[in-house]
């Protein structure tokens, strides 16, 4: 291929496949002569750089891997070819790759054959999918909700009006109807809910940041 490097043997090395054609292979009989297709860049796949890998990959194999680990002259352009993921999916290639692009923990593949962070189950909360490295499907707060950390690195989304009854009532609160380690909180309008402690705690320290 054009722009491919020459690597032979004897009289041969050095030269390039623009000028093979001037070569002087006389008394060079028995040379073997063996080409390495020039680096693509990523995306792209093929002795001539000319094909695109498969839509799921941003890098892949040069050339396709048959069975048995050898490589023919075909473009590595097949979903099991990828040696990277794009960047905005949550997929990636086992170690060792190639290979496919496999969903990441928290992401399905969809109708459209592309990972996604699928929602969660808490009403409160909003898939995002963090690019990294390393690649992560989170679950922040939805907004107009405040996030508590709790003394076991656990998260709570808490309303704007439960957030504002522990400002008011916070040497106040009690425990109430809860179970232990939680606080009964009662917002302006709506029923009493129970908080756990931590959380306040939590509430409270980021008042005063």
């Amino acid at each position: 291929p054009v722009g491919a490097e020459l690597l032979p043997e004897g009289s041969l090395a050095g030269k390039t496949a623009q000028s093979l054609g001037h070569v002087d292979t006389s008394g060079a009989y028995g040379a073997r002569v063996a080409f390495r297709a020039p680096a693509c860049k990523p995306g792209w796949t093929g002795a001539k750089c000319d094909a695109p890998c498969h839509f799921s990959c941003s890098r892949c194999e040069q050339f396709r891997a048959e069975a048995g680990g050898s490589h023919r002259q075909q473009p590595g352009n097949s979903a099991e070819d990828c040696l990277a993921c794009r960047d905005d999916e949550p997929a990636e290639v086992a170690p060792g790759g190639p290979g496919m692009c496999s969903c990441i923990d928290g992401a399905v593949r969809g109708g459209d054959d592309r990972c996604f962070c699928v929602d969660s189950r808490d009403e409160r909360r909003v898939a995002w999918f963090d690019k990294g490295p390393p690649k992560k499907c989170r679950y922040p707060c939805k907004r107009g909700t405040t996030e508590a950390l709790g003394d076991d690195k656990t998260t709570v989304c808490l309303v704007k009006s439960v957030v504002r009854a522990i400002f008011i009532h916070e040497q106040k609160l009690i425990r109430g109807s809860c179970q232990e380690g939680s606080l009964e909180v009662t917002p302006e309008s709506g029923p009493a809910q129970c908080v756990r402690e931590d959380y306040v705690r939590s509430i409270v320290a980021d008042s005063s940041r």
